[in-house]
């Protein structure tokens, strides 16, 4: 219903959708990691330690397919970094 809405109503913008996917799919890797990441890191170190690195890896993960997909530009992250 929503893709329906911005179709119609935002007819400039045909880069919505296919953006939109990109970032479905990073999101998609970068949860599976997370998860394939924390089984072994929690048996090591416990589940607070486990959870933080995995979910800093996940970051990473999502940082590199975002620009590697070409959803964002290195520059844009480092200008968010930078905040």
């Amino acid at each position: 219903m929503n893709l329906i809405f911005l179709r119609k109503y935002l007819v400039g913008c045909k880069a919505i959708i296919p953006n939109t996917i990109k970032i479905l799919i990073a999101s998609l890797i970068m949860g599976v990691c997370a998860y394939f990441i924390f089984n072994p890191l929690s048996d090591m170190l416990g589940v607070k330690r486990g959870g933080i690195i995995a979910i800093l890896i996940a970051c990473i993960i999502y940082a590199v397919l975002a620009v590697l997909m070409k959803i964002v530009s290195v520059k844009e992250i480092k200008s968010m970094l930078k905040r």
